[in-house]
């Protein structure tokens, strides 16, 4: 499992054991409609915030790291070949949730 290669000392860790289980979609259905084109997971979106935050990264930094980072991806629990996300998704996202 890929979620072994992370050490119980990493945020990573942390953030995939204790605080990702706590996050319900639920909290983000009013951000979100019906229709359009399939949303990225809001819970994806709220961790990559909170990293971006952590590590003091720009929108564009942080859709780098989303794409590139190997302990990112294993916290998120996506796929290795995850594309990643545009910057403006995140200015988006951060202004739903306000």
């Amino acid at each position: 499992m890929l979620s072994d290669f992370l050490r119980p000392d990493d945020l990573c860790y942390t953030l995939q054991k204790e605080i990702i289980p706590r996050i319900k979609l639920s909290d983000f259905e009013s951000i979100y409609s019906e229709k359009g084109r399939p949303p990225i997971s809001p819970v994806v979106l709220l961790v990559i915030l909170i990293l971006q935050y952590i590590e003091r990264l720009s929108d564009r930094a942080a859709a780098s790291n989303f794409r590139f980072r190997l302990d990112w991806k294993i916290a998120l629990g996506l796929e290795l070949d995850c594309e990643g996300i545009h910057a403006q998704t995140l200015v988006y996202f951060r202004d739903r949730l306000i």
